[in-house]
């Protein structure tokens, strides 16, 4: 089996705040955002460099994100499970409390207008998100 060699240290820049626990390539991977366990997002491009920020978003640790499949939003999934919707500079565009359980796993369909999430301590049970328009639109 082949080995994986690590092209570089990356990022070289600004690096999150402890020990990250989600990460999600956008479109076209040429930008990946990192969250990590204190609420904090950060969109970095091919280079390191640091693009987007999101910090102290209210939760204890971000747990899944997932890329709007054109791009210019990130929905993140945090602990106490709300979906957060970030546009491409990081501000909050909504949010919603979906679960006592943390959001596990996010998934758009490729036309980018629903969303779905999976909850970590749930019974096997996924919520849709209708999503629509800039700012979005939503319902469960």
């Amino acid at each position: 089996m082949p080995e994986l060699t690590p092209l570089a240290a990356w990022p070289l820049a600004e690096k999150p705040i402890g020990p990250i626990t989600a990460a999600a390539f956008g479109p076209g991977a040429h930008i990946v955002a990192l969250g990590n366990g204190v609420g904090q997002v950060m969109a970095y491009d091919a280079t390191g460099a640091v693009i987007a920020r999101r910090s102290a978003l209210p939760a204890k640790a971000i747990e899944s994100l997932a890329w709007y499949p054109r791009g210019g939003r990130l929905a993140v999934g945090t602990e106490d499970g709300t979906l957060h919707m970030l546009d491409e500079d990081g501000a909050l565009l909504f949010r919603s409390n979906v679960s006592a359980d943390g959001v596990s796993r996010i998934v758009f369909t490729p036309d980018g207008k629903w969303v779905t999430g999976h909850f970590r301590n749930a019974s096997p049970t996924f919520r849709t998100l209708v999503v629509e328009g800039s700012r979005g639109a939503y319902g469960w």
